[in-house]
């Protein structure tokens, strides 16, 4: 049995989580290498990138935030969303975020499929005061 399956059983022993909670972990874990199999090789070089800019009014341009996901990953990642638990699932439904109508492994192959090919986001902002533009953009390259 591996260390992560052992890890999981223990944290179910010392009421760290419930047993519920156990088995999606352990079930996300024995699936990870069937999973990550069955990726599509149009994946294998594309990234999700998030990206936040600022240009001040001068027109300089500074990075605030520049993430790089290979899909391949946020693939496998998409599963994880089974791991959270139950009560902040519904503390987060309480405040109008439903975990359980994303379905972040379409949208990924949405993405393989070559069926989403432009920006999911691309919002801009300019503050009045001292005249910067912030752009926040989410695409696949």
């Amino acid at each position: 049995m591996n260390q992560e399956i052992l890890k999981v059983l223990d944290m179910v022993k010392d009421g760290k989580i419930s047993v519920e909670e156990g088995e999606n972990l352990i079930s996300v874990l024995t699936s990870e290498s069937s999973t990550s199999q069955s990726i599509s090789k149009n994946t294998e070089h594309k990234k999700l990138l998030v990206k936040v800019l600022t240009i001040d009014k001068e027109g300089k341009e500074k990075t605030n935030v520049d993430v790089n996901l290979p899909l391949k990953l946020a693939k496998i990642m998409a599963s994880f969303m089974t791991m959270i638990p139950q009560e902040a699932q519904t503390n987060m439904k309480e405040k109008g975020i439903d975990l359980s109508s994303i379905d972040l492994t379409e949208l990924i192959e949405l993405f393989e499929n070559n069926e989403i090919d432009s920006e999911l986001v691309n919002v801009k902002s300019t503050d009045d005061e001292n005249g910067e533009t912030t752009t926040v953009r989410v695409y696949v390259e």
